[in-house]
């Protein structure tokens, strides 16, 4: 009977060790397919490094070059001198001079000059209003700017809308200096739209 057993427990091992022998060039063989994979994958650049970032491959005359006028650009502005910085001293003045205060008559009438040239054969679109709102107040600033008005900040606001028998009220609050800022404000109609301007003047050292 244990010689039997014995003889049982034998042919057991040996049949394990041969499949372990047969399973073993299986499992050699996968790696090294895996490998060849592998190296052939990184020969043709479609797999990453060690971080998983592809690279990019160079295409030669594909690849970013500088401009042509970036260089000459460079070139030009190689050697000349940076500008000089302007600095100017505090002249410690609370309220501008008689001659340079904002003259609200003369805004006034700028104002209402270039609302009546500028609008006098204009109609209502509300797909430009907004731009012709935004050049007129440009137009009304660089006006404002040669009366000599300095050491004053210059705002100016601009409202367009359409005539349809409609009311408006316009309102506004500042936070200034009633000794040294001032306002002005200008309205044009016609049969198509309404204009309204106001422009402040704020002084400032």
């Amino acid at each position: 009977m244990m010689a039997a057993l014995a003889a049982a427990a034998a042919k057991s091992e040996t049949h394990h060790d041969s499949d372990s022998q047969h399973q073993l060039p299986r499992e050699k063989s996968a790696t090294s397919v895996l490998s060849k994979l592998s190296n052939a994958s990184n020969a043709t650049g479609t797999t990453g490094g060690p971080d998983g970032v592809k690279p990019k491959p160079a295409f030669g005359l594909l690849a970013k070059r500088p401009s042509m006028w970036n260089s000459v650009h460079k070139f030009l502005v190689k050697d000349k001198p940076p500008a000089p910085v302007k600095k100017y001293e505090n002249t410690y003045k609370m309220k501008p001079d008689d001659e340079t205060r904002f003259k609200g008559h003369k805004v006034q009438e700028v104002v209402e000059d270039i609302l009546d040239t500028r609008l006098q054969d204009e109609k209502y679109d509300k797909g430009r209003a907004n731009n012709l709102a935004r050049n007129l107040s440009e137009v009304i600033k660089m006006r404002i700017k040669k009366l000599n008005i300095s050491r004053h900040k210059i705002v100016v606001f601009v409202v367009i809308g359409s005539c349809q028998e409609q009311c408006l009220r316009m309102g506004s609050r500042c936070v200034w200096d009633e000794r040294t800022d001032d306002y002005v404000s200008a309205s044009y109609k016609n049969g198509s739209l309404f204009a309204v301007a106001t422009v402040y003047g704020i002084y400032f050292e």
